[in-house]
């Protein structure tokens, strides 16, 4: 499905899937100026060289409540942001993913974006970015799951390269190396206020060197963190879903 132009289509309880596409969008390319509200569908086993499930280049658009699974595409297996105006993404789950070179559930370039109530979980790349890669981009991520995304090469969960991440009140656990910065000083990453899979917050090797959930690497503001106690035996009053309902 292509969109472009000053198009605001409405694509609404849609199931999209087996499509191919030599460039981008799998199953979705949205360009030049779109901005399509895509809601309640269900996108999934797609390919494509940019944007295995969705891909948006110089455009905007809503993605709400959809379910995006088992794409693939050299970047972003899942969504793939081109120099993309404001793309909000609402309660939408990113899931079995893959991406070759990066971005197994999500790559953003030159594009500004917003995540919120999302799950972004088990994706992959043969590279880089598990759960998302962002090169030149500006996002907020709030009230999200990145669980067990994985790289083969750096970075279970999300890789950032001259870009400004704001992460918070979201679950953030087994993705190994959750949150990687490149290059000192060309990133900002704001993930404060997150759970991190155990009460000891991260693993950082100076900053945090007791901390049993997954890694931070330099760069990277994370404290203080959310704190969630308890055992099955002995269950907490404080969950992650009420900490998520607190948020919202």
């Amino acid at each position: 499905m292509w969109l472009e132009g000053t198009s605001a289509p409405l694509i609404s309880r849609c199931e999209i899937h087996l499509n191919t596409a030599g460039g981008m969008g799998g199953g979705i390319a949205v360009d030049m100026g779109a901005v399509p509200v895509i809601r309640d569908c269900y996108i999934h086993d797609n390919t494509g060289s940019t944007g295995g499930g969705v891909c948006s280049g110089a455009a905007g658009g809503i993605i709400g409540s959809c379910t995006i699974t088992g794409n693939f595409a050299t970047f972003g297996g899942g969504i793939a942001l081109m120099s993309a105006l404001d793309v909000v993404v609402t309660d939408t789950r990113l899931a079995w993913n893959e991406a070759v070179h990066s971005g197994g559930g999500l790559y953003a370039s030159d594009s500004l974006l917003g995540v919120s109530g999302c799950e972004i979980e088990d994706n992959s790349t043969q590279g880089s970015g598990g759960a998302a890669w962002l090169l030149n981009a500006d996002a907020l991520f709030t009230t999200t799951t990145f669980l067990r995304n994985s790289a083969d090469l750096s970075t279970g969960g999300i890789l950032i390269d001259t870009s400004e991440l704001t992460v918070s009140s979201s679950e953030i656990a087994g993705n190994g190396v959750a949150l990687t910065v490149l290059g000192a000083g060309r990133a900002l990453a704001d993930a404060r206020h997150n759970w991190w899979g155990h009460d000891s917050g991260p693993h950082h090797p100076t900053l945090n060197p007791g901390g049993l959930g997954d890694t931070v690497g330099s760069g990277v503001q994370f404290t203080p963190w959310n704190v969630v106690t308890g055992t099955a035996e002995q269950p907490s009053h404080v969950t992650w879903s009420a900490i998520k309902a607190a948020y919202r």
